[in-house]
C-alpha cells in the first residue's frame, strides 16, 4: 500500500492547463462554442425568416472570432480581454502617459 506522500507526488503539478481536443481547439473553446450556439438558438426567434441564414453566419464569425487568441497576449482568448476590459476597476489602473519621461527631461535641464 501506498503512504499519502506517495499518493500526492503522483499528481502533476500543473492543473491550469488546457485539455486539448484537437489541434488548436481546446474544452473551453468548445464549452464556448456550445454557449454561443445555444445564444443562438434563443435569438433566432427575434429575427426575421428572411435573414436567418444571415444570422447564423454572423454569429459563427462571431464566434470563431471571440476564441481566436491574440498575438499580443496569448493566454487568453478575445472574449477574455473584452471581458477583463469591461470588468476592471478603473480607479486601480492608469493609462500609460509617454510624456512623462520628457517632462522629468525638461525639469532636470530647468527648461520650462
Amino acid at each position: 500500500m501506498q503512504s499519502i506522500r506517495e499518493v500526492t507526488s503522483i499528481i502533476p503539478p500543473e492543473i491550469k492547463s488546457e485539455v486539448k481536443i484537437a489541434k488548436n481547439y481546446y474544452l473551453t473553446d468548445f464549452f464556448t462554442s456550445v454557449g454561443l450556439f445555444v445564444l443562438t438558438m434563443m435569438l433566432i426567434r427575434y429575427v426575421h425568416n428572411t435573414v436567418h441564414w444571415w444570422f447564423y453566419v454572423f454569429m459563427g464569425i462571431v464566434g470563431f472570432s471571440m476564441l481566436i487568441r491574440p498575438k499580443s497576449n496569448p493566454e487568453l482568448r478575445i472574449y477574455q480581454a473584452i471581458l477583463l476590459a469591461f470588468t476592471r476597476d478603473r480607479a486601480v489602473y492608469e493609462p500609460i502617459d509617454n510624456n512623462i519621461g520628457d517632462e522629468m527631461e525638461a525639469k532636470e535641464r530647468g527648461v520650462n
